[in-house]
């Protein structure tokens, strides 16, 4: 390898530290216009203490399991494409989520994306760590945990002074633009860190604990790893 293909080698790889970090912090941003809020908003659209704390408590099981799938898909399938895709489904359903007429509904759309969030957390943690020399690993993480602190900081109060004048629905569809602006920087800018990554047989899953991982079944904000 020539020194000019391995300062391209070099940048392709640095490049997924600035893509995750800066598309996770654009998320987090939007997202926290309004997911503080969350409690509220279950409440006006008509529901009780006691069922916006088992929402809650659904959102945080689907998180959790789903993290086994996202495993097996980001070792059996590369570590970009279970990043890039659940991104792009993020879109319509922020969407459903604006549109939601009733707190159940609501709930729907956002454990869909919790799960999907879950899905993509694996692979999330494995493309940092092999986008960069081991010496630099700690620094690597420490740019991206910087970017996600700086958007969860950040999007509350972006949001106090627009929740007033637009209201949530508004916010939640910004999330939804905001996911289709970052999945498109995604598919431009990540660059594949797996290069042994094959295709998971189906027949492999049916036996021993794999086939329970994939089983669909889910208190980290939807879409924290998105």
């Amino acid at each position: 390898m020539t020194s000019i293909q391995r300062v391209r080698a070099a940048l392709a790889v640095e490049r997924n530290v600035l893509v995750l970090s800066g598309t996770v912090f654009l998320m987090l941003t939007s997202l926290f216009t309004w997911y503080l809020l969350l409690p509220l908003y279950f409440r006006e659209l008509g529901a009780n203490d006691a069922e916006v704390g088992l929402a809650y408590s659904l959102l945080a099981i689907s998180f959790s399991l789903m993290q086994f799938a996202g495993g097996l898909l980001a070792d059996g399938y590369g570590r970009r494409l279970p990043i890039v895709l659940p991104t792009f489904v993020f879109v319509p359903l922020y969407t459903l989520a604006g549109f939601a007429q009733s707190w159940i509904a609501l709930l729907v759309a956002l454990l869909a994306i919790n799960s999907l969030s879950a899905v993509q957390s694996p692979a999330f943690i494995s493309i940092m760590a092999e986008s960069v020399p081991e010496k630099q690993r700690g620094m690597a993480f420490g740019f991206f945990q910087f970017a996600v602190s700086l958007g969860i900081t950040l999007g509350p109060a972006l949001g106090a002074a627009l929740v007033s004048q637009f209201g949530m629905r508004p916010l939640i569809y910004s999330t939804a633009l905001i996911s289709l602006l970052c999945a498109v920087l995604r598919v431009v800018g990540l660059h594949e860190t797996n290069k042994h990554s094959s295709p998971i047989e189906l027949a492999s899953l049916k036996q021993g604990p794999a086939q329970a991982a994939l089983v669909p079944p889910g208190c980290h904000p939807p879409g924290l790893y998105s």
